[in-house]
């Protein structure tokens, strides 16, 4: 796991085009890949080997998923969820160059260290 400076949480690099192809498309799955992530002391951390989902609607709403281990630091006694209410930084994704970011996002790191974030965006918003 490697310590990250920049404030970014999921980075998801996705071969499916700009914003608006992506509408009533399937859902997309990228395998071990990395995802920054907050740990429990509010630090920013590169959890490898994980799994990516982005998943579109209809709608122009859309939810990018994200699960993997966290390592090499304390871990909870109990489950720790954090969100925008939280620590108030946006959860920013990269599809192919344009950047979209949202204060809808929601993450969990269990005891065991299993760490799962979710980011919900409306792509009729345009990016922000």
């Amino acid at each position: 796991m490697k310590k990250i400076n920049w404030v970014l949480f999921v980075i998801a690099t996705l071969a499916v085009g700009m914003i608006p192809g992506i509408v009533g498309a399937q859902a997309v799955v990228i395998k071990d890949t990395s995802i920054v992530i907050l740990d429990t002391a509010y630090d920013y951390y590169e959890v490898f080997n994980t799994v990516k989902v982005m998943t579109p609607s209809q709608n122009g709403n859309f939810n990018v998923s994200s699960h993997g281990i966290l390592e090499g630091v304390p871990l909870p006694t109990r489950a720790v969820v954090l969100d925008y209410d939280v620590i108030p930084v946006p959860c920013k994704v990269d599809f192919n160059g344009v950047t979209v970011q949202t204060d809808d996002w929601h993450e969990v790191i269990t005891p065991s260290g299993r760490v799962n974030i979710s980011c919900h965006f409306n792509i009729d918003q345009g990016p922000l």
